[in-house]
């Protein structure tokens, strides 16, 4: 979570609580359902596919693809999120994918699946130190 919020806390997305129009800038999510408005971005050409990385901005901390495009398993454990239950059978699913509209794009964990889950909007981020 902490570098999707890239240091923010205390509000529901890393620019603040309402998701537009900041949330446009930097988010790949579009789904609408009748429990989700979906998103009310119009930069998505792509639809429902990943967008190429870095094709929107970066957060606080020069990171892009954080939210929407793929949402990424962590190494947290748990069987249902939020509330991890350290059943690491199950790992721990964030940011949402551009499939997602905006209730799935968070950074707090909102799904967890076992790790050979396979999804095409589910993926994972690796990380080199500098």
């Amino acid at each position: 979570e902490y570098f999707i919020r890239a240091g923010q806390v205390g509000t529901v997305f890393p620019w603040g609580d309402s998701f537009a129009p900041e949330g446009c800038k930097y988010v790949n999510g579009q789904r609408t359902g009748p429990n989700d408005p979906g998103t009310p971005c119009t930069n998505d050409a792509y639809g429902y596919q990943l967008l190429p990385v870095g094709s929107l901005g970066a957060n606080a901390f020069r990171l892009h693809d954080t939210l929407g495009n793929a949402a990424e398993f962590s190494s947290s454990c748990g069987r249902s999120a939020p509330g991890a239950d350290g059943d690491c059978a199950h790992r721990v699913v964030k940011g949402g994918s551009g499939n997602d509209g905006i209730s799935g794009l968070r950074a707090s964990p909102i799904w967890s699946w076992t790790p050979n889950h396979i999804n095409p909007t589910i993926g994972f981020r690796i990380v080199r130190e500098l």
